[in-house]
């Protein structure tokens, strides 16, 4: 028998109801399907953030070499790195930036770290970045420190060029926990060429561990060519504690690659309070490979070359074993062509220990056409000019000579400008 129900203005017939059944299934099927998709969508909200595909939606490009992702600001920048921290390197794409960037922070995260590096190409399109406060770095545990602290190009070579970064203030570098490679640009870079990139502005590094710092005003290792670059970044080291310093104006230690038509302006101020070595140079300070993940390190016997290269920065050193020299410290498997040096070398000693001075290079390697001002070099080292087996009495493609110096300084200054 039928069943109706009654309402006001009209009836309800359930037959009707009975026979749309159907319908009403898969209106619920649709509405369950929206709701699980809705669910699935807020638990990778996160993910996706972390792995910075919803964070570079706000820059424009497309982060390809021919549309390359644009950044303009600093929240960008810190983005950049909050991004690349978490684990996405963007491995193959491309960065670049739309104008000068002034970043007010006082504490500043490397962009990239040992478990998580930057494997982007970067162009700075001539533009400066600026810390215009005094900033502190963010060491911790980090080995890698600078503005950025670890780029690696994975399959392919990858570039940062056209950049200047310019701290306006100072920025304080304090370790306590581990042996660190440190730049005022970069502290590793690896499969990477750096090019046209100036640092400028003040360094104020403590070392309280005993531990092993390599410090470069621009790059702390560097496993690739430069060219172009040039440095007006001033250092003042202490260390309290350290097992052994390594201090350039342009980069501390190589793995493997050719350094030209580049220069150091920048000065040296180190202090040590412990009988440990101390090795400061204009260009390089020596080629070792360090591999801190495998706690390893080895001198390096990849053909490596300085040409075209010069140094006007003055270097003083405090302490016992020091070392110091004009382009490169400890050359290894090199070759020093067409470079000089007129900065002035000095140092002071805490006790009785020696002092090895080259104007041009302390040990090892070849030398060509190179040479260096001996009126700006301290007297009383334990080896005066260069190493002995190139020194200027016997070498005869290594100059000392103020007049020589000067004219050359002049000349390849003018030269580099002309060129960038």
């Amino acid at each position: 028998m039928s069943k109706f129900y009654k309402k006001v203005g009209g009836v309800f017939d359930y037959r009707k109801l009975h026979n749309n059944k159907h319908f009403i299934n898969s209106i619920i099927i649709f509405l369950s399907v929206c709701l699980f998709v809705f669910i699935l969508f807020i638990i990778n909200t996160p993910l996706t953030k972390q792995q910075g595909i919803k964070d570079v939606n706000a820059w424009s490009g497309q982060g390809t070499a021919s549309n390359p992702y644009v950044l303009t600001t600093q929240s960008d920048l810190t983005t950049l790195a909050n991004n690349v921290n978490s684990g996405n390197s963007y491995s193959g794409q491309y960065f670049e930036l739309g104008n000068d960037i002034t970043i007010t922070a006082t504490t500043w995260t490397p962009i990239g770290l040992l478990n998580t590096p930057f494997s982007a190409s970067f162009n700075g399109k001539n533009h400066t970045i600026t810390f215009s406060n005094s900033v502190t770095m963010n060491v911790g545990d980090e080995v890698y420190i600078g503005f950025w602290g670890y780029i690696l190009g994975d399959s392919n070579k990858i570039s940062l060029k056209n950049l200047t970064i310019n701290y306006e203030k100072t920025v304080n570098i304090t370790n306590s926990s581990n042996n660190i490679i440190a730049g005022g640009i970069v502290g590793a870079a690896e499969n990477c060429d750096i090019i046209y990139c100036t640092t400028k502005g003040h360094m104020d590094y403590r070392l309280n561990v005993r531990a092993m710092s390599f410090v470069g005003a621009m790059i702390g290792l560097l496993d690739g060519n430069m060219s172009q670059c040039h440095n007006e970044l001033n250092i003042d080291f202490v260390d309290a504690g350290g097992q052994g310093i390594y201090l350039s104006g342009l980069v501390s230690t190589m793995k493997s690659g050719d350094i030209s038509n580049c220069y150091n302006a920048g000065y040296i101020m180190s202090e040590q309070y412990i009988a440990q070595y101390s090795y400061v140079a204009g260009i390089v300070t020596n080629y070792m490979y360090i591999n801190f993940e495998e706690n390893s390190f080895y001198f390096s016997n990849e053909p490596v070359n300085i040409y075209n290269c010069y140094n006007s920065g003055d270097f003083f050193t405090m302490g016992d074993y020091l070392y110091q020299a004009g382009i490169v410290d400890s050359s290894g498997n090199s070759m020093i062509y067409n470079s000089f040096n007129v900065g002035r070398l000095d140092f002071s000693y805490l006790g009785s220990r020696n002092a090895c001075v080259g104007g041009i290079t302390n040990e090892w390697g070849q030398a060509e056409h190179c040479y260096y001002d001996r009126t700006y070099m301290r007297t009383g080292a334990y080896l005066y000019g260069d190493h002995p087996n190139y020194s200027s009495a016997s070498e005869p493609n290594i100059y000392d000579d103020e007049e020589r110096s000067n004219y050359g300084l002049q000349n390849l200054s003018a030269e580099m400008k002309k060129q960038s």
